[in-house]
């Protein structure tokens, strides 16, 4: 198989695999295709109620290439050590594109980041939320309490400014 397939399929992994499957969701990452044909790549399983699970093997996924089915598998768990200090900073697009959608391209962004926040150890991470349009905004400084980092995600809202000078150029007649 060719470098640039190889690189097409890989990215196809990460598009189509990251997804939610029946409120339980795959996240796979670091791929490494040093020592290609061999693959091997990280990974992280949660279950419905967005607990890690570590008592996966084989017999729980089936791999596939090219639509045939790879058996030569191996799963590892290794047992969580200690878990990292985390200080994150969320930056929300909140121009007026971000009206547009259906579902709204804010809606989509809020829920992203109101995930990152349920999902975020805050006894032992912080987080931020900032947001831009023309401008910068602090809209909550690093902190552990998730109500106000809800708060200010949730108070996040498209800016639908007036035509600047830049932009009224178009509306200008010409006889």
């Amino acid at each position: 198989m060719k470098p640039n397939r190889i690189i097409l399929n890989i990215l196809a992994v990460f598009i189509f695999i990251n997804c939610v499957v029946y409120s339980q969701s795959v996240s796979l990452f670091y791929p490494n295709i040093d020592s290609f044909p061999t693959m091997s790549m990280k990974f992280y399983a949660f279950d419905q109620n967005d607990e890690l699970v570590r008592n996966i093997d084989t017999s729980n996924f089936r791999i596939y290439e090219n639509g045939v089915e790879r058996f030569n598998k191996k799963v590892s768990c290794p047992l969580g050590g200690t878990p990292i200090r985390l200080s994150s900073v969320l930056t929300i697009d909140v121009s007026g594109s971000m009206a547009e959608g259906n579902p709204t391209r804010m809606s989509l962004a809020k829920s992203a980041a109101n995930k990152w926040i349920e999902m975020l150890d805050l006894t032992n991470s912080e987080c931020a939320i900032t947001s831009f349009d023309n401008d910068c905004y602090l809209n909550c400084d690093l902190t552990q309490n998730k109500t106000n980092l809800d708060n200010a995600v949730n108070a996040l809202t498209p800016m639908v400014l007036p035509a600047t000078r830049k932009d009224s150029w178009v509306i200008l007649e010409v006889d």
